[in-house]
């Protein structure tokens, strides 16, 4: 049975591992537990918090987390991590977990969900085939190497 709860500090403990292992081993990144640990928290413990913690009976599968932004307009969503681990990936939890922190950002007055992601089709098939995203031409991201 799946069970999404209130993402909390204390959970990183347990995500930490999945998400060093997926990023090392599949991204090729070169993560340590202290930065993850770093960036976990960093995501975790924020002003207008809200992040979900997925799991199946008692597994940690994924989190999906984001922040509240108040507009002039209203308050956007702006989902900063959804992870599902290695081996639950491509089998509908990801699409399970956004729609939950889609519902939450709805119940907590956001007319708007946005996102930074990847480009390549992994992640366009995922948001804009998959859960009708469309990429953004409000705002365009500016990058500068220090």
């Amino acid at each position: 049975m799946l069970i999404t709860t209130t993402l909390k500090p204390s959970d990183i403990d347990v995500l930490a591992p999945l998400y060093l292992e997926y990023f090392n081993t599949f991204e090729e990144a070169q993560w340590t537990i202290e930065k993850v640990n770093r960036r976990l928290r960093q995501l975790v413990v924020r002003e207008d918090n809200l992040g979900l913690l997925l799991k199946e009976d008692e597994t940690v599968i994924g989190f999906a987390v984001g922040q509240l932004v108040q507009f002039d307009d209203g308050i956007v969503f702006e989902l900063n991590e959804l992870f599902i681990a290695a081996s639950y990936q491509s089998k509908g939890y990801g699409s399970y977990l956004l729609n939950a922190i889609e519902n939450l950002a709805r119940e907590h007055d956001a007319f708007r969900i946005q996102l930074l992601t990847g480009v390549d089709d992994r992640h366009h098939n995922f948001y804009n085939r998959k859960h009708g995203y469309s990429d953004g031409s409000n705002n365009i991201q500016k990058t500068k190497s220090l």
